[in-house]
């Protein structure tokens, strides 16, 4: 999966494009990227990996643009690399994207006679410059996208700026998530509820075939058919943002098991409520047991992991183990220790339990 967020507003872009970046880690991605105004132009940055590659980079530059869009991508047209992460420029057009354009080798074909160039494999730059090529015949940024996306087959969301246009973000979404968020002064754009909730709490639905413009001062949203069209703002309640929180937990929490070579084979199941996380299924060792909880319990957001993995030929616990932001930094010590000089840490559960 990938992310998308955006922003139009009064404040610098850059921290809150990262910060939902962040939210949106879980998702998986393998490079990430931003767009800012500076100066008349839009800045892009990109790095391969880890989003602290992207705050490295932009550690040492001055970006205080007001506008922006950000992207983490999990590649799928195209390797992993810096060409090859969004957001993508075609001319006066930026675009980060989510999903698979199912059409794009024959769009591709059609722009590169038409004399676009192309600077990598993806199906999100055929996008940027069929959005171009709708700005040629003096279509507004927002319906140069309506047009675009009409065009476009499979399931996306699509965040686009433009130094044409350099008040406004414009968002399309078919099938793939893509919601508003409602500011004063501000507005937010995100395929995720989890990247906006720490700046606001008003949240507009995107329906299927909708697209929009959010600017500082409102926004503007189009329907499948291209007709103006309202839709209502709804509060985000803390049951809403529990609720995204508790999803994202158990992503990263799968992510983190797969990414593990002792681990990505074993059959774990994650389930997660208000922070808890309970794993459940077999490992091969109790040793992985151990290792399973710790790796959950160092996830952004979990306040205690509850285990009931069983180790085949064993006999089933009476109790099922848990840890806690408490006890968490012992057990570290303790399986560090285990995994040393013990093949099994069996023993140090029981002494775990027993300090508690």
């Amino acid at each position: 999966m990938c992310g998308i967020i955006g922003y139009v507003g009064k404040d610098a872009a850059v921290p809150i494009l990262i910060e939902g970046l962040k939210k949106l880690e879980y998702r998986g991605y393998d490079s990430s990227g931003v767009a800012v105004l500076q100066g008349g132009k839009f800045e892009v940055r990109r790095a391969v990996g880890k989003l602290q590659n992207l705050e490295t980079l932009l550690r040492g530059e001055s970006l205080t643009g007001a506008i922006g869009v950000g992207h983490v991508r999990w590649a799928t047209h195209g390797r992993p690399s810096e060409e090859n992460a969004h957001p993508h420029r075609a001319g006066s057009v930026v675009v980060v994207h989510n999903g698979i354009i199912e059409n794009h080798e024959a769009i591709r074909a059609r722009l590169m006679d038409q004399k676009f160039s192309f600077a990598s494999d993806t199906d999100t730059e055929v996008i940027a410059h069929l959005i171009a090529a709708y700005r040629r015949s003096n279509s507004d940024l927002l319906t140069a996208t309506w047009k675009a996306a009409a065009e476009l087959q499979g399931a996306f969301a699509i965040a686009v700026v433009s130094t044409d246009d350099p008040d406004a973000v414009v968002l399309a979404r078919k099938g793939a998530p893509l919601l508003l968020g409602l500011g004063e002064g501000e507005n937010f754009a995100a395929s995720d509820v989890s990247a906006l909730v720490q700046v606001t709490r008003r949240i507009v639905y995107l329906e299927h075939g909708d697209c929009a413009e959010i600017r500082p001062d409102g926004v503007r949203i189009l329907d499948a058919s291209g007709e103006v069209v309202r839709r209502a703002a709804r509060e985000a309640g803390d049951a809403a943002v529990d609720a995204a929180t508790d999803t994202r937990i158990t992503a990263e929490v799968k992510r983190k098991l797969l990414a593990d070579p002792n681990l990505s084979s074993l059959d774990i199941s994650v389930n997660t409520t208000d922070g808890r996380v309970t794993l459940s299924g077999k490992v091969a060792s109790a040793d992985l047991v151990g290792r399973a909880m710790l790796l959950a319990m160092e996830t952004d957001g979990v306040r205690e992991v509850v285990s009931t993995l069983q180790v085949p030929g064993a006999a089933a616990p009476a109790n099922s183990e848990r840890i806690s932001t408490q006890s968490s930094s012992m057990l570290q010590a303790q399986y560090s220790f285990a995994t040393r000089f013990i093949p099994s840490l069996s023993g140090v559960m029981s002494a775990m339990s027993a300090a508690r």
